[in-house]
């Protein structure tokens, strides 16, 4: 938590209470555990562990959103940490509603073994079948490496914060350019360098640390953007529906 506090960035719970509306946020399994006792797990299990999920509303509008605590085992993604996630996945889903992923963390928690590689492939499945169906949302607000980035890059919208966001598909420790200290994180695997190459990030908020992230996705989840939309698409339908009308 120091080290969370020297850096500026907030914890996963005042990044939620930022998104929504005040008061609107529901937790889901906020009591639960890991479950790995191998290297002394058994000794430090957390609740939630290291990720707040549930639900919502954004200008009144119902949201599904979750928040990875890098407070917590430094953000990685356990067996329950990713089931949670893929709990709260499948909900949007099937209820149709937008899912707004925070993402903070550094990929998959080794300690946890096979276990969470399995919980880790049904999340991506379940992120996989998210596209196309409702909208997905992913704000980087830290250093995220591995299966982490894997799923934040699934989304339809990823924010990269430019003062700390960073995206990497491995430890950025292990990647010799940096260990040897030719490049250094930001230059690798920051906002500017996605935005100019990888052209991952589609929104780079200018600064403010986290709440200009957290507001750009507030406004890109305002509701007088909806009746358009559904104008728009009620438009296309009656065309494809009308006599004469070919594709």
């Amino acid at each position: 938590m120091e080290e969370v506090r020297k850096s500026g960035r907030q914890t996963a719970r005042e990044r939620i209470a930022m998104l929504l509306d005040a008061d609107s946020f529901v937790e889901v399994d906020s009591f639960v555990q890991h479950r790995s006792g191998d290297f002394n797990m058994h000794l430090h299990r957390p609740y939630g562990d290291g990720v707040v999920a549930g639900h919502g509303k954004i200008d009144g509008r119902r949201v599904v959103c979750f928040a990875q605590d890098y407070a917590v085992f430094d953000g990685t993604m356990g067996e329950m940490h990713a089931r949670k996630i893929a709990k709260v996945a499948e909900f949007a889903e099937k209820s149709q509603l937008p899912l707004v992923g925070i993402w903070d963390g550094d990929g998959q928690r080794v300690q946890d073994g096979v276990p969470a590689l399995g919980a880790t492939g049904e999340l991506l499945d379940i992120l996989v079948a998210c596209s196309g169906r409702i909208p997905t949302f992913s704000i980087i607000l830290g250093t995220v490496a591995g299966v982490s980035a894997l799923a934040a890059g699934l989304s339809d919208f990823v924010i990269l914060s430019d003062d700390h966001g960073q995206m990497f598909m491995r430890s950025p420790y292990f990647i010799p350019e940096i260990a040897s200290g030719e490049l250094d994180q930001n230059s690798l695997g920051g906002a500017e360098a996605h935005a100019s190459r990888s052209t991952l990030p589609a929104i780079i908020p200018p600064a403010s640390l986290d709440r200009a992230s957290l507001k750009a996705a507030r406004t890109l989840l305002a509701p007088p953007l909806v009746p358009a939309v559904c104008a728009w698409h009620r438009q296309c339908a009656r065309e494809r529906r009308s006599p004469g009308h070919h594709v």
